[in-house]
C-alpha cells in the first residue's frame, strides 16, 4: 500500500482543490512527534491503529472501514461524522462491525484515554474484559454499548445508541449527556450511572440519577432519582421525582416536529415551548439544552471531498484535493 508522509496537514477554514479525480476514503494517522501518514482504501483504519502510538490522533474520511477490532492504545479518532451530509453529498464514516475498547483478556491493564468523535459502528461498542477508564464517545451512533468489565470515567455525549448495557458489571462515574438512547440498564448496584439531557426509556430499577430528561416510561423503576424530568406516566411512587413533569398519554404536542419520542435522522427535538420546561440548570430539558446542545456535526475540521489522482504527473507529482470546512470546537 502506498503512503504519502506529510509534514504537516493546515485545514483553515474551507481549503478548496481543483483537479478532483477520484475519489478515496483515507485515514490520516498523526504522531505525537507531529509526523503524518495517509491511509488508504477500507483498511485504512486499521492499518493506522497498528502503526499509532500511544497519543496518536487518526482522522477518517467519509465511507467505510473495516474495524480494527481491539482500541488498547491511548487515542483519539474522529469520523466525518455518523449521518450523511446529504446537502454537501458527503457520506457518513462507518466502522463497519463493532469496535471493542480494551483487551477481551481480564488479567490486562485497563485500556485508557479513548477519545471516539463523529462515526458509526454498525454494530456494537463494547468495553471490554479488561476494563477501560477516561473514555468519551462523542456525535457516535451503533446499536448498542455493553460492558465486558469494570469502567471508570465514561462519558458518552451527543451521540444516539439502541441500549447502554451494564450486564451486571461496575461502572464508576458513568456520564450520558444530551443522547438519545432507547434504555440503560444492567449496571451493578454500586455503580454511579448520570444521565443528564438526554432522551430514554425509563424500565429498569438501578443507581440511575436522571436529570433534565425527557422519558417515554411505563414502568415503575424502584431506586432511581430523577429531577426536572417529563415523565409519561404519572403513578411512579417508587422512586424520587423533584420537580417532574408528567404528559399522560403521549407525547402529541411537545415537539415541534413530531408527535412522538422516536429517533429519526431528521429530527430537530425543538420543543413546542422550551421556556415551560426549564431544567435545574437553567436551560431547557431534553437534549437541545445543556451545556453541550444535541448537534450531530462533529466539532473539528470536517472533510467534504477528497480526491486523489490516478497517476503522477510528468513532473513525478501526485495530486492530492482535499476541500473541508472548520467548525467550533466545544470543550
Amino acid at each position: 500500500m502506498k503512503r504519502i508522509i506529510l509534514a504537516a496537514i493546515a485545514l483553515l477554514g474551507a481549503a478548496t482543490v481543483s483537479a478532483q479525480i477520484t475519489e478515496v476514503v483515507t485515514a490520516t494517522l498523526q504522531q505525537p512527534d507531529g509526523s503524518s501518514t495517509i491511509y488508504y482504501n477500507r483498511t485504512a483504519f486499521k492499518q493506522a491503529y497498528e502503526a499509532a502510538l500511544d497519543g496518536a490522533v487518526i482522522t477518517l474520511s467519509s465511507g467505510d472501514f473495516d474495524t480494527p477490532g481491539h482500541i488498547v492504545k491511548k487515542l483519539k479518532v474522529y469520523g466525518q461524522g455518523y449521518l450523511p451530509d446529504n446537502e454537501n453529498n458527503v457520506p457518513a464514516t462507518r466502522v463497519v462491525g463493532s469496535l471493542n475498547i480494551s483487551s477481551n483478556n481480564a488479567s490486562d491493564e485497563p485500556t485508557s484515554d479513548v477519545y471516539l468523535e463523529g462515526i458509526r459502528v454498525t454494530s456494537i461498542i463494547n468495553l471490554s474484559e479488561a476494563g477501560a477508564k477516561n473514555v468519551m464517545i462523542v456525535k457516535c451512533r451503533a446499536e448498542n454499548i455493553h460492558l465486558y468489565g469494570i469502567v471508570e470515567d465514561i462519558t458518552v455525549r451527543q451521540s444516539v445508541f439502541g441500549s447502554i448495557g451494564g450486564r451486571g458489571y461496575v461502572a464508576n462515574n458513568f456520564v450520558v449527556e444530551n443522547t438519545w438512547v432507547s434504555s440503560i440498564n444492567g449496571f451493578a448496584a454500586e455503580s454511579s450511572v448520570a444521565i443528564d439531557h438526554s432522551m430514554l426509556d425509563i424500565y429498569q430499577s438501578g443507581p440511575y440519577y436522571y436529570t433534565n430528561c425527557i422519558t417515554w416510561n411505563w414502568n415503575e423503576p424502584e431506586g432511581v432519582t430523577m429531577y426536572n424530568c417529563i415523565l409519561q406516566k404519572g403513578n411512579i411512587v417508587n422512586c424520587t421525582r423533584v420537580d417532574c413533569w408528567t404528559y399522560f398519554g403521549g407525547y402529541s404536542s411537545l415537539f415541534t416536529d413530531g408527535t412522538d419520542c422516536n429517533w429519526g435522522d431528521n429530527r430537530t427535538w425543538e420543543l413546542t415551548d422550551p421556556d415551560s420546561f426549564i431544567g435545574n440548570d437553567g436551560t431547557q430539558i431534553g437534549l437541545l439544552g445543556g451545556k453541550y446542545p444535541f448537534d450531530k456535526i462533529p466539532n473539528i475540521p470536517r472533510i467534504l471531498n477528497s480526491t486523489i489522482d490516478t497517476k503522477t504527473s510528468e513532473q513525478g507529482v501526485l495530486n492530492v484535493s482535499i476541500s473541508a470546512e472548520a467548525r467550533p470546537v466545544v470543550e
